[in-house]
């Protein structure tokens, strides 16, 4: 209750009604304590993804002009949510992956061999020719999200993922969890 207590006290004296989140479970948090949204930071675009990003527009896409990617990079654990990203495969279905030229794409390890498995299996029963991969290179990341239409970022536990940021700075536009909330957010430029 004490930390309740302060932590609401801090939002009624924010600047303006704006207060600032590092994550979206704190944002949700503090909207359930004061009934007011806070604004999530989202992190810089690291060096070595600007780097590999040249040569590439968000406008044009990849290299070859294709988007089909349907993608998924984070860590294959349940604090991740990856689940969340096969059920939307899943839900899909092969027909209108088919139909429509899309390719799932899930990019991530997990220390659990079983849950890595089952997780894979389940895509490729939708989808024999979705791309899976543990790791990727920064440069193979930025090659992949050229080719995207859209990234998952399923994670409900942390801040916006670096690969929000890395995607939209290719052009590939995010669909967050917001905790069963359906609304969308504009990203800054």
């Amino acid at each position: 209750m004490f930390y309740s207590a302060r932590e609401l006290a801090a939002i009624e004296q924010s600047a303006l009604g704006v207060f600032i989140c590092l994550c979206k479970a704190d944002a949700l948090s503090y909207e359930k304590l004061s009934g007011r949204r806070g604004r999530v930071l989202l992190p810089a675009l690291r060096d070595d993804f600007v780097k590999a990003a040249v040569g590439y527009s968000a406008t044009t896409s990849s290299r070859t002009g294709e988007r089909n990617l349907l993608m998924c990079c984070v860590r294959l654990s349940p604090d991740k949510n990856p689940e969340a990203f096969v059920c939307t495969v899943e839900t899909l279905g092969s027909a209108l992956l088919r139909d429509n030229q899309l390719v799932p794409c899930m990019v991530g390890a997990s220390r659990d061999p079983q849950v890595t498995a089952e997780l894979r299996r389940r895509l490729q029963n939708v989808c024999p020719d979705a791309l899976i991969n543990d790791f990727v290179t920064v440069e193979e990341l930025a090659d992949l999200f050229s080719k995207t239409v859209l990234n998952f970022h399923p994670a409900l536990t942390e801040a916006y993922g670096m690969t929000i940021v890395e995607a939209a700075a290719l052009g590939a536009p995010s669909i967050i969890d917001c905790g069963g909330e359906h609304r969308g957010e504009r990203l800054p430029c």
